[in-house]
C-alpha cells in the first residue's frame, strides 16, 4: 500500500511539473547576448545584441532585424523558432530554451558549441 502511494504521488508530481512548466513560462521580455565572439562563422551574432520578444509573436533584434517566432514545446524540451527577412528572402534560427526553476533565469541557446546565448534581463 505504501509503495503504491509513493508511486502515485511521484506520477502526480511529474504530471504537475510538466503542466506548470508548459503553462506558466512567459517568453516575452528583453534578452541580452552573452559570450559572443567576432571570429565565429555561421548565422551567429558577432557583436553585442539585444533581443526583444513581444507577446504578439513578433521579435526585434539589432542582428536579426524584425520578424516573427513560433514556440516549440515537447515533453522535456522547449525551443523558439525565429523567422526573419534577409537579403535573399526568409531565414530562420531555432534557439533552445534553458531556465532555472528556482531563480527564473532564462537563456535562449544560440550555439551550444560556442556557448553563445541570450539571457533575459527584463
Amino acid at each position: 500500500m505504501k509503495k503504491k502511494t509513493i508511486i502515485a504521488l511521484s506520477l502526480l508530481g511529474f504530471v504537475l511539473f510538466l503542466f506548470i512548466r508548459v503553462q506558466t513560462f512567459d517568453y516575452v521580455g528583453l534578452y541580452v547576448l552573452r559570450n559572443y565572439a567576432g571570429n565565429i562563422e555561421g548565422e551567429v551574432p558577432k557583436n553585442s545584441d539585444t533581443l526583444k520578444i513581444y507577446p504578439n509573436f513578433k521579435f526585434e533584434s539589432s542582428y536579426y532585424g524584425k520578424g516573427s517566432y513560433k514556440i516549440k514545446k515537447e515533453v522535456l524540451e522547449e525551443a523558439i523558432q525565429f523567422i526573419y527577412k534577409y537579403e535573399f528572402g526568409l531565414a530562420g534560427i531555432e534557439m533552445r530554451v534553458e531556465r532555472n526553476f528556482l531563480t527564473s533565469n532564462v537563456k535562449l541557446i544560440v550555439s551550444t558549441d560556442q556557448e553563445i546565448y541570450y539571457e533575459r534581463i527584463d
